[in-house]
C-alpha cells in the first residue's frame, strides 16, 4: 500500500534523526551542564524511540486494518523530537558566555522573587524574546541576540518569567477567566432596548472581544502585571518603550494576537507600580510620553469593549490577589529609587532587579554618566 511505503520512508528519516540527537545529548551529558533538560531530552528521545519501534513493527505487517494505529504514530513522534531538535538542543550546543551568565542571573532574580522552584535557566539568544516552559523549573527562555547591547530592554525577561508561574499555577487563569465571564455576561446584560440589527451587532462585538481573552491572552495580561511587580519601575519603563519605539496605534486591538493593546499593557505595567514608585521622576517622565502619544490616538469601540479600564482594573485586582494566594513567598520589588546624587554606584553590589531599576534611572536623570556605567556594568555581569 502506498500509505506504508511513506511511512516505511517516513521511519527510515526519523531512525537517522533520532540517532543523531541521541548522540548530541551523549555527548552534552559529557559536560554535565543543565542535567534537568538533558534528563528531560533524554526521556522524549526515548519515548520517540519507543513510537518508532511500534511503527516500525507496524510497517512490518503492513495490514491495511492496521493503518490506523500506524499513521498516528507519525506526528507523535514529531511531537516529542521537535521541542529537543528545534529549541533545547540548539540552546545548549550554542550556549555562548554571555546566555550562562544571563541564565545564571535571571535564576538567581527568580529565587528572589519567591519562584523557588526554578532551579536553572537556559536562555537561547537568537530569537524573539519569548519562553518556553515545558520545563517549570528550568525555563527555556528567548532573547534577540541584542538583548543585552540595552538594559532598557532587559527588564522584559520579568515578563517571561512571569509566563512559567502563570504556568505552573491554574488558579491564575482561573481567577483572570472568572473575571471575563462575569465581566462579558454583564456587558451582554446591559445591551439595552435598541433594534434588533444594532442589537446583533453590538451583541456580536462584545462576543468577539469576550472571546478574544482566551489563556493566551490572559497570560499575557498577567505577566505584564507580574514583570512590573517583580521587576518595579525598569519593567514599566521597558513596556512604555516597546509601545513607543514602533508608533503603532496603541487602541488598535489585533483580534489575531494574544498580546494585548499598548495602551492597555502601559495602563496595567503602570496601575501595577507601588505609589511611592510612580511618584518618581524617571517613571514620570516615561509616564508622560507615552500619555503625550496616546492623546494623539482616539479610542475606539472594539477597544472599549475589548479592553476598558473597568476590565482591566478587575483583571489588575484579580492578577495580584490569584498571585497572592498561589505564591506566598512572592517577593515584589518594592526597593526605593535612588536619589540622583546616589547614582553611578559599583554595579556588582547590586541584584539584577536593582541592577536594571538602577540602570533606567541613570539613564533618565543622569544621561551623560549612563554609557560608561552601562559598559562597566555589562561587563561586570559577564554578559557583554
Amino acid at each position: 500500500m502506498p500509505q506504508f511505503a511513506y511511512l516505511g520512508v517516513k521511519a527510515t528519516d526519523y531512525r537517522v534523526v533520532l540517532d543523531r540527537l541521541v548522540r548530541e545529548v551523549d555527548r552534552l551529558e559529557q559536560v554535565g551542564s543543565h542535567p534537568r533538560v538533558l534528563a528531560f531530552m533524554r526521556q522524549r528521545l526515548n519515548d520517540a524511540q519507543t513510537q518508532l519501534q511500534q511503527l516500525e513493527g507496524l510497517i512490518k505487517v503492513a495490514d491495511p486494518l492496521l493503518l490506523p494505529r500506524a499513521a498516528p504514530k507519525l506526528p507523535q513522534i514529531e511531537r516529542l523530537i521537535a521541542p529537543v531538535a528545534t529549541d533545547y538542543l540548539p540552546a545548549l550546543l550554542n550556549e555562548s558566555l554571555a546566555a550562562a551568565a544571563l541564565g545564571d542571573l535571571l535564576g538567581k532574580a527568580a529565587q528572589a522573587s519567591g519562584l523557588a522552584w526554578i532551579d536553572d535557566v537556559v536562555v537561547r539568544m537568537d530569537s524573539p524574546l519569548a519562553v518556553l516552559p515545558l520545563i517549570l523549573e528550568t525555563p527555556l527562555i528567548f532573547t534577540p541576540p541584542g538583548q543585552v547591547l540595552s538594559l532598557l530592554e532587559v527588564p522584559g525577561l520579568f515578563h517571561e518569567l512571569g509566563h512559567v508561574v502563570f504556568e505552573k499555577f491554574s488558579t491564575i487563569i482561573q481567577a483572570l477567566d472568572q473575571v471575563r465571564i462575569s465581566h462579558f455576561t454583564q456587558l451582554l446584560g446591559r445591551v439595552g432596548a435598541i433594534a434588533v440589527a444594532q442589537r446583533q451587532v453590538r451583541q456580536s462585538e462584545i462576543i468577539r472581544a469576550r472571546d478574544y481573552w482566551s489563556g493566551a491572552a490572559l497570560s499575557e495580561v498577567f505577566c505584564d502585571v507580574f514583570g512590573t511587580l517583580a521587576g518595579g519601575p525598569a519593567h514599566f519603563i521597558s513596556t512604555v518603550d516597546l509601545c513607543l519605539k514602533y508608533g503603532r496605534d496603541p487602541f488598535v486591538v489585533n483580534f489575531d494576537d494574544e498580546h494585548p493593546p499598548a495602551a492597555a499593557r502601559v495602563y496595567l505595567a503602570y496601575e501595577a507600580l507601588g505609589a511611592k514608585h510612580k511618584q518618581h521622576t524617571s517613571v514620570q517622565t516615561a509616564y508622560t510620553a507615552w500619555q503625550a502619544f496616546e492623546s494623539q490616538h482616539q479610542t475606539n469601540q472594539a477597544f472599549e469593549y475589548t479592553a476598558g479600564r473597568a476590565l482591566l482594573n478587575a483583571y489588575l485586582s484579580a492578577a495580584c490577589s490569584s498571585l497572592k494566594a498561589a505564591l506566598p513567598a512572592f517577593q515584589a520589588y518594592t526597593r526605593p529609587l535612588w536619589a540622583t546624587g546616589e547614582l553611578g554606584v559599583d554595579p556588582t553590589t547590586l541584584s539584577f532587579a536593582e541592577l536594571l531599576n538602577h540602570a533606567v534611572q541613570l539613564m533618565f536623570e543622569r544621561t551623560g554618566d549612563y554609557p560608561a556605567w552601562e559598559t562597566r556594568a555589562l561587563r561586570a555581569l559577564g554578559i557583554a
